[in-house]
């Protein structure tokens, strides 16, 4: 049996990388393993092959932002903490802590830096010294459809700083007074989640994708925002918006592995293009250079693809990037710095790529603190498993079938209590 477990754990670091821990069943059937992305897999310790991811475990934090002088780059990490790296000298400048759940979007605005977290808060730093600002929590809302549960999935904000839009899992959009965090109107318009949301540069429009596949484009007027037009062309849930520097035209990517340059007043998609021979995965995400006429993406397997888009058609890829330096790291986002000529690209647990975007070559890697230990274990007798989210929630699965189990019942409750304790 030692000689199966050990092959096991050689076959799965040539696969996966760095392993995060392997815990083994009391009776030497299962392995349950820690994976570079952050989630939980059992496996078959006699065949190898696996058995089950568990349901509910913390998965990866995506978002990478870059300051627009171009010095400091702020990566997610799948612990629901942010690192912002000083490019300039290659080195951790400090981690920014207070979100309790996985941060869902990041981006610079001004001498800002902005964070929304699946914890419900929208939550800004001071971009240079990352001293916490405002909060922006979207409990306060209560107008939501009956049944769901406010959620964030993404945050965008004005170029002029005064209003803030939020992007809700209950698929509500809802836009804020930046100055008070008061909520001054609430938006219905996706039937499902609301994915992504980004403004125009002039302010005075707005898209958000959903998880329904569609496009809303929002307009201010004397009377608030409006949804002004519907673009309907994905035929799976829309991942990604932006728009291009100069406001002509706003980019998507979908789950239907296609990437579509629409026209930003008209809402005509202009060109479309099938992106999975470049990529073979589903989208993690879409970057857009601010100096001319590239875009980057980036998928689930740490391929980065560059594409061209001129005259209303896209073009590509012109080049193809392999981001990972591990296998089965999983790619967390993509960002251009301010001339255009490097592109960042977040992986694993918070560390940062710099590309040449005109040779397509490294520029450098920067290697994040030692990452986080498996926290999970088996019971004695092999019947469950209890384990820590990124959120501190613990939680239970059966040990053989690997479903959620409600913590409810006396038994687990007793466990989850023994394994708070341990974790102490």
């Amino acid at each position: 049996m030692a000689d199966k477990i050990t092959a096991l754990i050689d076959n799965l670091t040539a696969h996966y990388g760095t392993l995060h821990g392997v815990v083994i069943s009391p009776n030497g059937e299962r392995a349950m393993v820690g994976l570079p992305d952050a989630t939980l897999k059992l496996f078959d310790v006699e065949t190898g092959m696996l058995y089950r991811s568990l349901a509910g475990y913390s998965g990866p934090a995506r978002g990478v932002a870059v300051h627009q002088v171009g010095a400091l780059v702020a990566v997610a990490s799948v612990e629901s903490t942010i690192r912002v790296w000083d490019v300039g000298i290659g080195q951790l400048a400090f981690t920014l802590r207070g979100h309790t759940d996985r941060v869902r979007d990041l981006l610079y605005a001004d001498e800002t830096l902005i964070s929304a977290g699946s914890d419900r808060k929208v939550k800004t730093w001071d971009a240079a010294t990352g001293t916490p600002l405002y909060n922006v929590d979207v409990n306060v809302d209560q107008n939501v459809r009956s049944g769901t549960k406010p959620s964030l999935n993404s945050a965008a904000l004005s170029q002029d700083g005064q209003t803030l839009i939020t992007a809700g899992a209950e698929g509500a959009i809802k836009v804020w007074q930046s100055a008070d965090q008061q909520m001054i109107q609430h938006l219905d318009g996706h039937t499902g989640a609301a994915i992504s949301v980004r403004f125009h540069p002039d302010g005075a429009q707005f898209v958000s994708g959903g998880r329904e596949g569609l496009l809303k484009l929002w307009r201010c007027t004397d009377r608030g925002w409006s949804a002004a037009q519907t673009l309907d062309r994905h035929q799976k849930p829309v991942i990604v918006v932006a728009y291009t520097t100069d406001g002509a035209y706003i980019l998507s990517a979908g789950d239907d592995q296609q990437i579509i340059l629409w026209d930003a007043q008209r809402g005509d998609a202009l060109s479309a293009i099938e992106t999975q021979h470049a990529h073979r995965t589903p989208f993690v995400d879409l970057a857009v250079s601010p100096t001319g006429t590239l875009l980057a993406s980036t998928a689930r397997n740490g391929t980065i693809c560059l594409w061209a888009y001129t005259g209303g058609r896209l073009q590509g890829p012109i080049r193809t990037l392999q981001g990972t330096d591990a296998p089965g790291q999983f790619m967390l986002g993509l960002a251009f710095s301010p001339d255009g000529q490097t592109l960042y690209s977040a992986t694993g647990f918070g560390s940062l790529s710099a590309w040449d975007v005109e040779r397509g070559t490294l520029r450098f890697r920067l290697a994040a603190p030692p990452d986080q230990p498996l926290r999970a274990e088996f019971s004695a007798d092999g019947r469950y498993i209890v384990g820590e989210s990124d959120t501190g929630a613990i939680k239970a699965w059966d040990g053989v079938t690997g479903n959620p189990i409600a913590a409810e019942d006396p038994e687990v409750q007793a466990l989850i209590n023994a394994f708070r304790v341990r974790r102490k």
